[in-house]
């Protein structure tokens, strides 16, 4: 769906066997404002939604690992809700061997914080639930 410029919404949270959303699958997708998560889902792919018009997402509990860069450029994105806050960190690898920053669970409990670090060029490598 990458670039599917008229896609405004997607809902997930039907497919229960889904477990992860792939490298850039809906990347560019400017006008996407809405997605909705299956409790299922274990991974976010790198790119994932950059570039979208998403404001706001809810993550499920069972989510352990986010791509890079997966919510880059979402300028709108003022809202990320975790069910889930605890163990998060930051990897500058893919093989998450290198560990560069831990995430509060306070700041990932409060969906504005989430939300900008999601956003955030610092925050915008590998994250990973220990």
């Amino acid at each position: 769906f990458n670039y599917c410029r008229k896609l405004t919404s997607v809902d997930l949270s039907s497919c229960t066997s889904l477990t992860s959303i792939g490298r850039s699958a809906f990347d560019g997708c400017s006008r996407l404002t809405n997605v909705s998560f299956p409790a299922s889902l274990t991974s976010i792919g790198g790119s994932a939604f950059s570039d979208c018009g998403l404001t706001s997402v809810s993550f499920p509990a069972s989510l352990t690992s986010i791509g890079e860069r997966a919510f880059s450029d979402c300028d709108n994105l003022t809202s990320a809700t975790f069910a889930d806050a605890t163990g998060w960190a930051v990897y500058d690898d893919y093989e998450y061997k290198n560990q560069a920053a831990s995430i509060p669970q306070s700041d990932l409990a409060n969906p504005a914080t989430a939300a900008k670090y999601l956003r955030d060029t610092y925050y915008s490598d590998f994250w990973k639930k220990n």
